[in-house]
């Protein structure tokens, strides 16, 4: 099953959308047991970290790394999943493929007074918490719950929250194309509780 799910994941990595050549390497990194978003019975769920191996201009031989899973999908971001740990790295996958009538994105133009104002307090909550600088980058409703996606700065580091009426999340930024940003953070926050949820 694991050498299926490994072939499963470096045919998609092998597509002329993503790189278009198998990675160098690709080693299992993870195995569980999970029901998944989409599926009625659980799936064997598979993450494997790859590498390619890269000549630059220069003649320098460059590495790149990152984390892609397998079974019950195959995918990898482009962001760098080897920053998060693995119960988060699950949960943005599960995030990134879930779907469901009670999950979608708003406009702020969308959002009637109550919800303005429910917006104003959360985000009121988050400045008194130390994160400053706050730029929206999206909200999402989420089975009902408001959530905030954005940048923010806290004890001079930037960084991406998502940030909710109970619970904060937060992912450092260290200047990189590959940091997690607002999308990736906001498939671990759908992630994390659709996973909870599902599996008790």
């Amino acid at each position: 099953a694991v050498s299926i799910a490994e072939a499963e994941l470096v045919t998609y990595l092998a597509d002329p959308s993503q790189f278009g050549i198998p990675p160098n390497r690709c080693e299992l990194l993870d195995s569980r047991t999970l029901y998944w978003p989409g599926y009625e019975e659980p799936r064997n769920c598979y993450l494997f970290r790859f590498r390619y191996l890269y000549q630059l201009p220069d003649g320098k031989e460059a590495e790149y790394e990152n984390i892609g899973i397998a079974g019950p999908l195959a995918h990898a971001f482009k962001a760098d999943m080897c920053q998060l740990n693995i119960d988060d790295i699950y949960a943005a996958f599960a995030g990134w493929q879930a779907e469901h009538d009670e999950i979608r994105e708003l406009r702020w133009t969308d959002m009637d007074r109550d919800q303005l104002r429910h917006a104003d307090r959360v985000l009121a909550q988050l400045s008194e918490d130390g994160y400053e600088h706050w730029q929206s980058q999206s909200v999402g409703l989420f089975f009902g719950t408001l959530v905030f996606v954005g940048r923010a700065n806290r004890d001079g580091q930037d960084g991406v929250v998502v940030v909710d009426d109970r619970d904060t999340m937060w992912f450092p930024q260290s200047g990189s194309p590959r940091d997690i940003g607002p999308a990736e953070g906001y498939c671990v926050y759908k992630g994390q509780r659709m996973l909870a949820e599902f599996n008790g």
